[in-house]
């Protein structure tokens, strides 16, 4: 006998070497606006010319192992994770880096913990940039000219990892 099980139907895995894993587009002069007015009611700074946003969904089980646990463990990966972040936006000023979810009470400890996440309770992101519903998140870059890349099963932020010799090699690739 055989049995399957599937975790999220509907979302995908994206592995590092498949095609859609890591796109690029350009937002409209609307989307783009609407953008950085959502990020600016969320931050008590000016918004900074590039945007990098990690976005977490509902019902995810990418983190669910840490679940398992203790509070003080959980908490320090949540500490050193959010370090890692200060520490990019420490040494690359003229970004502005943002982490959101989905609504809903579907989310690991670790997501759900993590004061520093803001709830995407508009869905405004959610239908601007993060419409592929995908295991672990994903990531965008939106850079100050309206084009952005998108790095979907971004488990690990790797969006903040992006030189500027990266990003200009991804928006030089066809989509496909």
């Amino acid at each position: 006998m055989l049995l399957l099980i599937s975790c999220g139907a509907g979302r995908r895995m994206y592995n590092d070497k498949d095609n859609g894993k890591v796109i690029h587009g350009i937002l409209n002069d609307s989307a783009y606006t609407a953008l950085k007015e959502f990020c600016q009611l969320q931050s008590s700074s000016k918004i900074n010319d590039t945007i990098i946003i990690k976005y977490d969904f509902n019902h995810e089980h990418c983190w669910s192992n840490l679940d398992m646990g203790d509070k003080d463990h959980i908490n320090r990966v949540i500490d050193n994770y959010n370090a890692s972040i200060t520490n990019s936006v420490n040494s690359r000023p003229s970004i502005s880096v943002f982490q959101f979810r989905e609504p809903g009470n579907g989310i690991n400890k670790y997501k759900k913990w993590n004061t520093s996440i803001g709830i995407d309770s508009s869905r405004l992101l959610s239908n601007l940039l993060f419409t592929d519903q995908v295991v672990c998140g994903s990531s965008a870059i939106i850079l100050p000219d309206k084009r952005f890349i998108l790095i979907r099963s971004d488990a690990h932020f790797e969006a903040l990892r992006y030189t500027s010799e990266m990003t200009t090699a991804i928006l030089n690739i066809n989509n496909d």
